[in-house]
């Protein structure tokens, strides 16, 4: 797919719902489970200012949201919406929040995705990641795959 033109900024309050819709496409299981909390946590993460959105032509077409674990930043979620897939997007918002990292002195950035999302476990390594670790039963019955990148 062709480059989008868009634009990588923090998200603004307004744009809560938007972020929590995409959560939900992403991990419909587990919104189903975890409704209050899912909310909750996005709503805290565009309140810390931890939480980047694409935006373009006036819609919000993908978002990340980071927390921090060991002095690092932790991607918790990260989503693009369909038709904006494989266009640099995901790759955008990966550089913006490491160059926020950066900023706050963090010196590596750690994600994880379930191990039979082929297209995230392609994404990552991509990206620049590399597969550190594996936590079985992570999210109830799927395992997920471990991945740092250090931040120069």
């Amino acid at each position: 797919m062709d480059k989008i033109s868009c634009k990588i900024r923090l998200a603004e309050k307004k744009e809560t719902a938007d972020c929590i819709k995409m959560s939900r496409t992403s991990w419909p299981d587990w919104w189903r489970k975890n409704e209050r909390s899912g909310k909750r946590h996005i709503a805290e993460c565009v309140e810390a200012k931890r939480c980047l959105v694409a935006e373009s032509d006036r819609e919000i077409i993908a978002f990340v949201v980071w927390g921090n674990l060991w002095s690092k930043i932790h991607l918790q979620d990260i989503f693009v919406k369909e038709k904006y897939r494989r266009s640099g997007i995901g790759k955008s918002l990966i550089e913006k929040a490491i160059e926020i990292a950066k900023k706050n002195g963090h010196r590596e950035i750690i994600s994880d995705c379930d191990v039979g999302n082929k297209a995230s476990v392609f994404f990552h390594l991509k990206n620049g990641f590399k597969k550190c670790g594996y936590i079985k039963n992570n999210w109830g019955s799927e395992s997920s795959y471990v991945f740092s990148r250090e931040i120069s």
